[in-house]
């Protein structure tokens, strides 16, 4: 089941990177909104593999179904996600700027430093992303969700809540 998927999102990957080389800038475009559309679609693919264990075809519609059907908490969620990581990231920045004030040896030992920090931050944000589908999905599809998020949260995240005091 993994293998399949793997197959066909490389084999999508290959012909939209095939077909972008050899477009002129009008076919770039479209090939660009179609690659936004798997990705968009695929997004619940992993927490749909885990907890399904369905082929590649039911992967995708599956995932594409609850995409549709919980679009606003993913895109909120994901931006949310994406806005804390730059949180993440700005000590490799830090790090980064003064490892080329400083040069030399130290410079260097600091440029590690900073790549190995920015690896954790992208590796943290990775995986709070796909923790949140996890838990869109499993409220998705009627499973009992537990953790950072009420299942008030991730049915309507857009809807207007009372201010306290």
């Amino acid at each position: 089941m993994i293998a399949g998927w793997t197959l066909l999102t490389c084999t999508v990957g290959a012909v939209l990177r095939t077909i972008e080389q050899y477009v002129p800038l009008g076919g770039k475009i479209a090939v660009a909104i179609i690659d936004l559309s798997w990705s968009l679609a695929t997004l619940f693919a992993v927490p749909v593999l885990a907890y399904e264990g369905v082929g590649p075809r039911a992967t995708f519609s599956h995932s594409a179904a609850i995409f549709k059907a919980r679009w606003g908490t993913q895109i909120a969620g994901s931006v949310g996600i994406g806005l804390s990581g730059l949180l993440l990231y700005m000590p490799a920045l830090v790090l980064f700027v003064l490892a080329v004030s400083a040069g030399g040896t130290a410079g260097l030992g600091l440029l590690v430093l900073a790549g190995s920090a920015l690896f954790a931050g992208i590796a943290v944000q990775a995986t709070l992303g796909q923790i949140f589908r996890v838990f869109v999905y499993r409220s998705a599809v009627g499973l009992r969700t537990t953790g950072p998020f009420a299942p008030a949260d991730l049915q309507a995240p857009f809807s207007r809540r009372r201010r306290r005091g």
